[in-house]
């Protein structure tokens, strides 16, 4: 039986862009960033000027996240940690500002 990478459709995608409205260049948190669906969609709207900071506990999704966004490793840092941090470790790059952050409060299943 061979490994089958789970299918994700991110939640309300056109709704969270409308309201976030993503720009090139801007920097963005991503507090729960799960299988990367709405990443994908941000990276491609702030293009290659932009920056993407991804969170999340869980260390399987990171590595689906890693794979399905590796167009954009140069500009994506993922950290294995829980968004509550995010200030600490952002400031750490020396990143003090971001244009958008988006949190999927959810359960997921």
């Amino acid at each position: 039986m061979s490994h089958v990478s789970p299918v994700h459709h991110p939640v309300l995608l056109q709704e969270t862009l409308d309201y976030l409205d993503p720009q090139p260049g801007d920097r963005v948190v991503d507090g729960t960033l799960g299988l990367g669906g709405h990443a994908l969609e941000i990276l491609k709207r702030i293009g290659p000027k932009g920056h993407y900071y991804g969170f999340d506990l869980d260390p399987d999704n990171l590595a689906i996240a890693k794979q399905r966004l590796s167009d954009f490793s140069s500009q994506t840092i993922f950290y294995h940690s829980n968004f509550a941090h995010c200030h600490q470790r952002l400031q750490s790059k020396g990143v003090n500002q971001v244009e958008c952050i988006l949190l999927d409060l959810r359960l997921s299943s």
